[in-house]
C-alpha cells in the first residue's frame, strides 16, 4: 500500500466532513499543529488560546476566539453556529490564505533562504 495515498484519502475525508474546528487549548508555550492543519484545509476555527497561537488566529481573520470560561466558549460556538454558510466559508478562506502566505513549507523555505543569503552576503 502507498502511504501517501492513504494520507491523501484520510485528509480529503477530513477536509470534507469537518465544518468547523474547536481548539480548546489555553496557555501553552507552542503553536499546536492543529492550527496549521485546519488552516490548510480552509476551516474556520474556534480557538481558546493565549500568546502566539492567539495572535496567529487574530491575524488570519478566520477564527472566533474565546476566553477560557465555559460561557465564552459557549458564546463562540453559538456565534459560529449563527453564521451563514457563506460567512463560515469566508472565515475558512481567510485561514487558507493566511496559511499559504505565512505558514506553508514554501514560505518557510523562502524565508530561510533569504536569511541565509543575508548572512552569506555580510
Amino acid at each position: 500500500e502507498n502511504i501517501s495515498e492513504n494520507f491523501s484519502e484520510t485528509f480529503s475525508l477530513f477536509s470534507h466532513t469537518l465544518a468547523i474546528s474547536l481548539l480548546p487549548y489555553t496557555d501553552i508555550p507552542i503553536i499546536p499543529n492543529k492550527i496549521n492543519q485546519y488552516m490548510y484545509f480552509g476551516k474556520p476555527i474556534i480557538g481558546v488560546f493565549k500568546g502566539d497561537a492567539r495572535n496567529i488566529l487574530e491575524q488570519s481573520k478566520g477564527s472566533l476566539l474565546a476566553d477560557e470560561t465555559v460561557e465564552s466558549i459557549k458564546n463562540a460556538i453559538i456565534q459560529m453556529y449563527n453564521l451563514s454558510e457563506d460567512e463560515r466559508k469566508k472565515l475558512g478562506a481567510n485561514n487558507l490564505k493566511f496559511f499559504e502566505e505565512n505558514l506553508s513549507t514554501k514560505r518557510i523555505v523562502d524565508d530561510i533562504e533569504i536569511k541565509l543569503n543575508s548572512l552569506i552576503n555580510r
